[in-house]
């Protein structure tokens, strides 16, 4: 599978989220992958992906409340903080595949 940039895997933003808050997609040519579970430890920010893959490009997103923002985990990504006194209440759900083709669900 092709992973570049600028096919980045932010799917849908349409359904929950706060104000005052903004998600950043680092979207790259490659995913999070075992050796950098390695990498991490030698980092200020461990999953900065401007220190894994210099070439990162940036979709900065700023859902609207009431927003469902749907994207691929495994690809590098930031959410930032509130700010002032708002609060965030999140809900992660994660979908995949069997080797057999199966879509498997879980939270």
């Amino acid at each position: 599978m092709d992973y570049r940039p600028d096919r980045c895997s932010t799917f849908l933003e349409h359904l929950s989220h706060t104000t005052g808050s903004r998600w950043i997609h680092h979207c790259i040519r490659r995913q999070w992958e075992p050796e950098f579970e390695h990498e991490r430890n030698n980092y200020a920010d461990p999953y900065d992906p401007k220190l894994i893959l210099p070439e990162t490009r940036r979709l900065v997103s700023k859902p609207e409340l009431g927003a469902l923002v749907i994207f691929n985990s495994r690809n590098f990504h930031e959410v930032l903080g509130t700010q002032g006194s708002t609060r965030r209440i999140t809900l992660s759900s994660f979908a995949g595949r069997t080797k057999q083709g199966d879509i498997l669900l879980w939270s």
